[in-house]
C-alpha cells in the first residue's frame, strides 16, 4: 500500500508540474484511453486528486501498521524482560479492543511472571469468558491457572 501511495504521489506531482510530458508519455502508452486536451485542461485537478489519494493511502497504511505492531511490541518487551512496558501496551490494546484474547493472555502472563498471582488469576478468568476463544488458548489458560493455584498454596 505504501508503494502504491508513493506511485500515486509521483504521478500527482508529475501532473502538477509537467503535464505536457505526462501527456506525451500517456499518448505513447495508451492513445485510446486518454484525451490529450482533457488531460492538459484538467491536469491540476487530476494532479491534486492523485496527491490527496496518495497522502490518504500512506497515512491510513501507517495507522494500520501501528495497530498491528502494538501486540508485537508487547511480546518483544515481554521476552526481553521489560514487563512494565509490556503491561502498559497490553492495557492499551485491551482498552481499544476488549475482546483481544492475545493481549489478555499476554497481560496475564506478565502478571504471573512479575509475581502478581491474584491479578494474573483474575485476568485469566476474564479471558476464559471472551466469546471467540480457541481451545488452544483455553488449555494454555488452564495451565496457568493451575500454576497460579500451586504458587498461592505455598
Amino acid at each position: 500500500m505504501i508503494v502504491l501511495g508513493i506511485i500515486l504521489f509521483v504521478i500527482g506531482l508529475a501532473f502538477l508540474y509537467c503535464p505536457t510530458k505526462v501527456v506525451k508519455f500517456l499518448d505513447l502508452v495508451e492513445k485510446i484511453l486518454f484525451n490529450r486536451r482533457f488531460i492538459i485542461l484538467q491536469s491540476k485537478k487530476i494532479g491534486f486528486i492523485f496527491v490527496l489519494i496518495s497522502i490518504i493511502l500512506v497515512c491510513t497504511n501507517i495507522r494500520v501498521l501501528t495497530k498491528k505492531n502494538l501486540l508485537y511490541k508487547a511480546y518483544t518487551n515481554f521476552y526481553s524482560h521489560n514487563f512494565t512496558a509490556s503491561e502498559k501496551i497490553c492495557l492499551e490494546i485491551i482498552n481499544k479492543q476488549p475482546n483481544n484474547v492475545d493481549a489478555w493472555v499476554l497481560l496475564g502472563k506478565t502478571y504471573f511472571v512479575t509475581g502478581r498471582y491474584l491479578l494474573a488469576k483474575s485476568v485469566f478468568r476474564k479471558t476464559k469468558n471472551i466469546p471467540k476463544i480457541s481451545e488452544k488458548k483455553k488449555n494454555e489458560i488452564e495451565k496457568y491457572l493451575l500454576l497460579i493455584d500451586k504458587k498461592l498454596e505455598k
